[in-house]
């Protein structure tokens, strides 16, 4: 549930920031619009090599963490990128689609791998449960995100629809890299807690062959 949130939360933030920024920073507001449509395009690939992914780094938690991490340094980067320079903002974004797009089929293989935990550790599977419980957490993390971000903003001064102060146009900047980074990295350290790793999976799949075996032999 906690990695749940936080990836969404980093995500969510920036998300809901984007259109506000490019309408009051650069004053280009069709800028966010294309940023978004070259995001989508770039994650519907990125999403379809999730599992290559995995195997190339070494298992789910590895995987999670690094691209987590790899994320936090992309929005970084954005900080220092001229207003202007809108190629370089997309080469970012589309960066940043192919490390976040496949943080989501990898979670939800996490959770998989944890109802088999459960599967084998009590005995009898929960897995709707923790499915449900997937879920949920990642409608909380869109809700609280985007809550965030617009109190952020709110405590700056922004008044919509007008010139924004610096000081605003500064804070635009900060939810459009640091801040989200900050929950990346977050997510990074909560997911060193997560036990399953490749070796555990690994155990886990040998165990549940076992345990099939045995209730195919009773039955």
């Amino acid at each position: 549930i906690a990695i749940s949130i936080l990836t969404v939360m980093s995500q969510a933030i920036r998300a809901s920031t984007i259109l506000h920024f490019f309408k009051y920073v650069p004053g280009r507001e069709d800028w966010g619009t294309a940023l978004l449509l070259y995001n989508s395009g770039a994650a519907v690939i990125a999403v379809m090599l999730a599992k290559w992914i995995c195997s190339v780094i070494g298992g789910k938690k590895k995987a999670y963490i690094i691209l987590n991490l790899i994320f936090a340094g992309l929005l970084a980067w954005f900080y220092f990128i001229p207003e202007d320079a809108f190629g370089l903002m997309v080469v970012n974004q589309i960066l940043m689609a192919f490390v976040a797009a496949p943080m989501m089929p990898l979670f939800w293989a996490m959770i998989a791998d944890t109802a088999d935990y459960g599967a084998v550790k009590f005995g009898h599977r929960s897995t709707g449960i923790i499915f449900s419980a997937g879920t949920a957490s990642q409608k909380i993390g869109w809700s609280i995100g985007p809550a965030v971000a617009m109190w952020i903003l709110g405590v700056s001064g922004f008044v919509s629809n007008v010139d924004q102060s610096p000081e605003t146009n500064h804070t635009l900047r900060l939810l459009m890299s640091f801040i989200p980074a900050g929950f990346a990295v977050a997510t990074a350290v909560i997911t060193l807690f997560y036990k399953i790793d490749r070796k555990m999976e690994k155990e886990l799949e040998e165990s549940l062959r076992v345990m099939n075996l045995s209730s195919d032999a009773a039955e």
